[in-house]
C-alpha cells in the first residue's frame, strides 16, 4: 500500500510541477507586473489557489500576505511622518520668524524656539495662556489697536501685518509683526489660530530713518523745506482758526560765501553746524527751525502773542551772530538777515508766507545787513516792478534801446583830456532816459550783464576808435564778467572788430572782484594785461585789502573814490587818505585819478598834492559820444593849455524826454522808478549825480559803502 502510494505521488509530481509552472507566470505578473495587469492576475492566481489547496489554505496564505503587507505600510507611513516632523522642526527653528498656535478658546497651544530667541521668553510659560493672560507689551500703549485686534480674533477674521511694541527680556525695544488665520476642521468647527510672528525692528528703523532723511537736512538735522513747508501750513491754518498770530523768520547768513572760498566747505559745514545751533538755542521747545538750504534757514514761530514778541525773538537771533565763529581757530565774522512774515496778516497760506517773507530778506540784506525786516505789500509791488525791469531790458538789447555816454578825465599836468568813462544809459520807452544805477544792479542778478556788459565793450571801443589824440576809454567790468574766462575772447574781438589799439582801452575793476576767486581773477586779469590792455583799479581804500593786491598785480591806476574827495574839507581822515594813496602811487610808479571832483577847491587841493588826474561835474558832465569827439576835435586843436579843462557851463543841457508809445504823456521820473524798485542810490558803474535832466542829485548816503 505504502508503495503504492509512493508510486502515486511520484506519479504526481509531474503534474504539481506543471501546475507550479502554471502559476509562476501570474505570480510574477502580480508581483512585477502593471497595477491594472496585476489586479486581473491576482484574481486568477486566487482562483487556482483555492483549486489547488482548497479555500482554508488559500484563506490563511492569503491573510499572511495581507498582514505583510499592512505592517510594511505602517512602517513606511510612520518613517514618512518621523521625517516630515523632522523638516517640520529645522525649518522652524532655522526660520526668521517663530510659528504659533491656539485652541479655539485662544490658549496657546504650540509656540517655536525662535520665540525664545528674539523675546527672550521660554514657550512653555505662555502655553495654555490666552494673549490677554499673558499680558499687553508696556512699550505699545495703543489700547485701541489691541481692542481692534481682540474683535477680530471674536470674529475669526484673518490676522495681517498686526504690529505693536515691546521690550525683550534684554531690554531692547522691538517691533514685532504678527500674521494668522483660522483653522476649521473637515466639518466647519473652529479649531483655533494658526500663524506666524517676526521681528520688524531693522525694516522699521529703516524706513524711519529714509523718512527722516527725507524730511531733514542730512547736515544739521534740522527739518528741511518740505517739513518746514508742512508745519507752516498747519500753523497758518491754526493762526487763521484760533485768530492768533504765526510768524515766518527767513534767514540769510551773511559772508558765508567768504568762508567757504577762504576756509574751504569744510569749514563751511562746521560754521553750519554752528550756525544752526545757535538758532536752536534761541527759540523756544514749540517753534520749529529749518535749513532750507546752502547757508538760508528759517524759523517759524507759533503762538505770537504780539509784535513784539517776534521783534524780540529777531534781535537775539542777530545778537547772536554778532558772536564770531571759530573756524581753524580762528574768528570768521558773519552775521545774519532776517525777513519777516506774519499769519495770518501777510498771508494764509504758506507758500505766499514763505514768498513775502523772502522779498522782507532781500529788503534787510540789501538795504543794511545784519538787521532784520518785516514784509511791507509794497515790497511785493517792487517785485513785480523788478520782473517787469528784467523783460524790459532783455528786449532792450534787441531793440537798441541803450547808448553811452562818457565822462571825461582830465590830467592836471597838461590839462588835456587823456580818457573818458563810459557810462550806459537806457533810453527807455515808458521810464525815459534811465542811469545805470536803475537796471546794473537786475542785469547783475539775472545774468544779464553778460550780454550787456559786452555790448558795452564793444560800443566803447567803435566810440573810442574815431577819437583823435590817442584819447583812451574807460569801461567798467561787473564782478561776474572778471569770473568769466570768455572775458579774455570778448576783448580781443571787440579790438579786433573796431581797430582800437590795446593800449587806448581801459577796464575799471573795483576791489571787491578780488575778494572772490581770487586766483582765476588774477589769472583773467594778466591774460588781459598781455593783450596790452590797461587795469585799473575802481574806488580804491573803500575796501579791506587794497594794498596787498598791489603787492600781486601790477595795476595800472588807481582811482581814489568819491567819498574821500567829497568830504576831503569836513574829515581831516579823507585829505590824509588821498595823500597817502597819491604817495602810494607815486611809489609804485601806478598812475593815480580822484574822482567826484566837483568844486575848485577840491581841484586845487588834488593838484597841490600831485595827483596825476581828475573827473569830476566841476569839469565835465557825462556827453554822447558824439559831442564828446566834437570837443576833443577842438580840444586838440588848441594850443593854450590853460583853456584845456572842460568848462561845465553848456553841459548841462537836457535830453529830449522820450515820450510814451501814442499817448504823449510824460515819462516816469528815473527817482519813481528807483523807489517802486527799491533800489537804493549807491551801486556799481553808478555815476554819482545822474539824472535825466542832468540836474545835481543828492550824494548817497554813504558813497563808501558798497555791497559785499
Amino acid at each position: 500500500m505504502i508503495e503504492r502510494a509512493r508510486r502515486r505521488g511520484q506519479g504526481a509530481i509531474p503534474a504539481i510541477a506543471a501546475l507550479l509552472a502554471l502559476l509562476a507566470w501570474p505570480a510574477a505578473v502580480v508581483a512585477l507586473g502593471p497595477p491594472a495587469l496585476r489586479a486581473v492576475e491576482a484574481e486568477v492566481l486566487l482562483w487556482l489557489l483555492l483549486a489547488l489547496l482548497g479555500p482554508a489554505t488559500a484563506a490563511g496564505v492569503l491573510a499572511r500576505a495581507a498582514l505583510r503587507r499592512s505592517v510594511a505600510t505602517a512602517d513606511a507611513v510612520g518613517e514618512a511622518l518621523r521625517r516630515s516632523e523632522a523638516r517640520f522642526r529645522d525649518f522652524a527653528e532655522a526660520a526668521s520668524d517663530w510659528l504659533w498656535e491656539t485652541d479655539a478658546a485662544g490658549r496657546f497651544t504650540y509656540l517655536s524656539d525662535r520665540h525664545r530667541a528674539v523675546l527672550g521668553v521660554a514657550p512653555e510659560t505662555r502655553l495654555g495662556k490666552t494673549r490677554w493672560e499673558v499680558g499687553l507689551p508696556e512699550a505699545d500703549g495703543d489700547l485701541g489697536k489691541w481692542a481692534r485686534l481682540r474683535r477680530d480674533l471674536d470674529e475669526r477674521r484673518p490676522i495681517r501685518d498686526f504690529r505693536y511694541r515691546l521690550r525683550n527680556t534684554r531690554g531692547e525695544l522691538l517691533h514685532i509683526e504678527i500674521n494668522g488665520k483660522p483653522v476649521f476642521d473637515e466639518a466647519g468647527r473652529f479649531l483655533g489660530y494658526r500663524g506666524t510672528g517676526r521681528d520688524v525692528t531693522a525694516e522699521v528703523e529703516a524706513a524711519e530713518r529714509a523718512q527722516h532723511l527725507a524730511l531733514h537736512d542730512a547736515l544739521t538735522e534740522l527739518p528741511n523745506r518740505i517739513l518746514f513747508r508742512e508745519r507752516l501750513e498747519v500753523a497758518a491754518a491754526a493762526a487763521v482758526r484760533q485768530n492768533s498770530l504765526a510768524a515766518v523768520l527767513c534767514i540769510d547768513l551773511d559772508h558765508f560765501k567768504d568762508v567757504n572760498d577762504t576756509r574751504g566747505h569744510a569749514a563751511g559745514d562746521l560754521v553750519l553746524k554752528e550756525a544752526a545751533d545757535r538758532l536752536r538755542e534761541m527759540v523756544r521747545e514749540a517753534d520749529t527751525v529749518a535749513r532750507l538750504g546752502g547757508d538760508e534757514f528759517a524759523v517759524l514761530q507759533t503762538d505770537v502773542g504780539s509784535l513784539a514778541d517776534v521783534q524780540a525773538l529777531c534781535q537775539r537771533l542777530v545778537d547772536a551772530f554778532r558772536r564770531p565763529f571759530a573756524v581753524d581757530g580762528h574768528p570768521a565774522h558773519l552775521g545774519l538777515s532776517i525777513g519777516v512774515a506774519l499769519a495770518p496778516v501777510d498771508a494764509d497760506n504758506p507758500d505766499d508766507l514763505l514768498r513775502h517773507a523772502d522779498l522782507a530778506l532781500y529788503r534787510a540784506k540789501s538795504e543794511a545787513r545784519g538787521e532784520f525786516r518785516l514784509f511791507e505789500p509794497v515790497m511785493d509791488a517792487q517785485l513785480r516792478a523788478r520782473k517787469q525791469l528784467e523783460q524790459d531790458l532783455r528786449e532792450a538789447l534787441q531793440r537798441d534801446e541803450l547808448m553811452l555816454e562818457y565822462q571825461p578825465q582830465v590830467a592836471l599836468a597838461s590839462g588835456r583830456i587823456v580818457a573818458a568813462e563810459a557810462l550806459v544809459r537806457w533810453r527807455h520807452p515808458r521810464h525815459g532816459l534811465l542811469g545805470p544805477g536803475s537796471f546794473i544792479p537786475i542785469a547783475e542778478q539775472t545774468g544779464l550783464i553778460l550780454p550787456l556788459g559786452a555790448w558795452i565793450l564793444r560800443a566803447a571801443c567803435a566810440e573810442a576808435a574815431r577819437w583823435p589824440g590817442g584819447v583812451r576809454v574807460s569801461v567798467n567790468l561787473s564782478p561776474i564778467q572778471v569770473r568769466q574766462r570768455r572775458l579774455v575772447d570778448e576783448v580781443c574781438e571787440a579790438l579786433h572788430a573796431t581797430g582800437l589799439a590795446a593800449d587806448r582801452l581801459e577796464l575799471e575793476i573795483t576791489e571787491n572782484i578780488l575778494l572772490k576767486d581770487t586766483a582765476q581773477v588774477l589769472e583773467v586779469l594778466g591774460a588781459l594785461k598781455e593783450l596790452g590792455v590797461l587795469i585799473a583799479m575802481d574806488d580804491f581804500g573803500t575796501g579791506y585789502s587794497s594794498l596787498g593786491y598791489l603787492q600781486r598785480f601790477p595795476f595800472d591806476k588807481l582811482k581814489i573814490d568819491r567819498c574821500f574827495v567829497r568830504d576831503l574839507f569836513v574829515s581831516s581822515g579823507s585829505a590824509a587818505i588821498i595823500r597817502a594813496v597819491i604817495g602810494l602811487g607815486r611809489g609804485l610808479g601806478i598812475s593815480v585819478l580822484a574822482e567826484g571832483v566837483e568844486t575848485e577847491a577840491q581841484l586845487g587841493f588834488l593838484e597841490r598834492e600831485g595827483c596825476a588826474a581828475v573827473q569830476g561835474f566841476h569839469l565835465a558832465r557825462p556827453m554822447p559820444g558824439a559831442e564828446l569827439a566834437r570837443r576833443l576835435a577842438q580840444h586838440y586843436g588848441r594850443t593854450d593849455a590853460s583853456t584845456a579843462l572842460l568848462p561845465a557851463p553848456g553841459l548841462a543841457e537836457t535830453p529830449a524826454p522820450f515820450a510814451l508809445g501814442g499817448g504823449g504823456a510824460e515819462p516816469t521820473t528815473e527817482q519813481a522808478l528807483r523807489q517802486v524798485l527799491g533800489l537804493g542810490e549807491g551801486s556799481l558803474w553808478r555815476d554819482a549825480g545822474w539824472s535825466a535832466s542832468r540836474a545835481r542829485a543828492p550824494e548817497p548816503l554813504s558813497a563808501c559803502s558798497r555791497s559785499a
